[in-house]
């Protein structure tokens, strides 16, 4: 059975206005509780190469509140090693839609108790095949307004955005699960710094890392690119074992993962 997970309120990550007239009143997108919200079908999105047709993504209201759902796949900033898109307002203007996917339908009516099945399809092949590449599904959640609320005065009224990683996956990579993945990374100590060397042709997302019981700050950057090495500051120099986790293709914790950290000349 696929988990399900809520969109709102805990994975609120921006409020887009939509609409500002004046200054009077301001109406607000209903904020569900755990079990009355727009629910989404995972936390992340896998795209095999091997999906010719697409794959689908559903959605569910399940609040009493129509929405307008706005959904479409960018691209992912360069700097943006975030995990679940806290972005910088830096970041956020790398953010653009010229990504090689459409989302069907773009924008619809959400009305309550609605299961949407969203479509996403590549449109134009032009990634790498020998890693993965990743980029972000964004659904928007605009509240429709009644024509007595529209009559009523100038409002601002407020959208919820949840983006999502979506990571295109080619065929012929070596199947690796979430603890083969955590298993192959590799750590050294450099003075004050510790490096994470990601020899895999996977993204790997962090979870979490200490260093002799002391957690390690990923300071906005847990998300480590394929064939690549990410570099995290340490409290001190010192360090004989690192313990670490990362998150799987269903959103959820590795086996934690402990070996003797090995200082870098």
């Amino acid at each position: 059975m696929k988990s399900k997970y809520t969109l709102f309120p805990k994975g609120i990550h921006s409020l887009v206005i939509i609409l500002f007239l004046a200054n009077i009143s301001v109406a607000k997108a209903e904020i569900p509780s755990e079990s009355n919200g727009v629910v989404l079908q995972g936390t992340r999105v896998i795209y095999p190469s091997n999906e010719k047709n697409g794959i689908t993504f559903t959605v569910t209201n399940r609040t009493s509140q129509v929405y307008l759902l706005q959904s479409r796949v960018l691209s992912w900033p360069v700097l943006a090693a975030q995990d679940d898109l806290q972005l910088s307002e830096e970041t956020k203007g790398k953010v653009t839609t010229n990504a090689p996917f459409i989302v069907l339908p773009p924008l619809i009516r959400f009305a309550p108790l609605d299961e949407m099945t969203l479509r996403i399809r590549l449109t134009k092949n032009t990634l790498p095949v020998d890693r993965e590449s990743v980029f972000m599904l964004a659904l928007k959640a605009i509240p429709a307004q009644s024509d007595s609320e529209e009559r009523s005065g100038a409002k601002m009224v407020l959208a919820l955005q949840n983006s999502l990683k979506l990571f295109y996956r080619p065929e012929g990579l070596p199947f690796m699960d979430g603890d083969e993945r955590a298993k192959q990374l590799q750590f050294s100590h450099h003075g004050m710094q510790l490096e994470v060397k990601n020899p895999t042709p996977y993204y790997v997302t962090m979870s979490d890392i200490s260093v002799d019981m002391d957690s390690v700050s990923f300071e906005g950057h847990s998300m480590i690119a394929p064939f690549s090495v990410e570099h995290y500051g340490l409290s001190t120099s010192g360090g004989r074992s690192v313990s670490w986790q990362i998150i799987d293709d269903n959103g959820l914790k590795s086996t934690v993962q402990t070996q003797r950290l090995n200082t870098a000349l």
